[in-house]
């Protein structure tokens, strides 16, 4: 009994570390639909930020505590 209540509360513990941060993916694009190579994209008033790929696209990590600001 005692084995499977560890197992459930290790089970927990880590579910909510995978919940502690977010992703967020996006593309950025010109006016003609062209991607927009090498830009940064940041989170607002922090040091959290990506630059974006050769198609335009990006992805940012976001913790949970972070998750109020704006890109």
């Amino acid at each position: 009994m005692k084995r499977l209540l560890f197992c459930a509360v290790l089970a927990l513990a880590c579910c909510s570390m995978l919940t502690a941060q977010k992703t967020i993916h996006g593309s950025v694009f010109t006016d003609q639909d062209e991607p927009l190579v090498g830009l940064t994209v940041r989170l607002e008033n922090t040091n959290l930020g990506t630059t974006t790929d050769i198609d335009g696209g990006f992805t940012l990590e976001i913790p949970r505590d972070e998750l109020n600001g704006e890109i």
